[in-house]
């Protein structure tokens, strides 16, 4: 694990995870949310659309949480 970290082709790696996690939540929130809450809207979008972004938009604040704390981590190990 910490030879892909280091290696040239990391932010590859977490621009492909990253826009997986992106789809997922997508996904996921858009399925779930409208069975969740009825006359679920969210910025103007209704039902699976209005889940869909939420859920694009939560995946990008997750990956941007990730790419943080895995490079925060990853320069601490290095001084040590």
């Amino acid at each position: 694990m910490s030879s892909i970290l280091n290696s040239k082709f990391r932010f590859i790696i977490y621009i492909v995870v990253g826009f997986v996690l992106i789809i997922v939540c997508a996904l996921l929130t858009a399925a779930t949310m409208p069975l969740i809450i009825d006359n679920f809207t969210y910025q103007g979008q209704g039902g699976y659309e209005g889940g869909g972004v939420l859920g694009m938009q939560l995946g990008i604040i997750g990956v941007i949480l990730s790419v943080l704390i895995i490079e925060v981590l990853r320069t601490k190990t290095e001084e040590n």
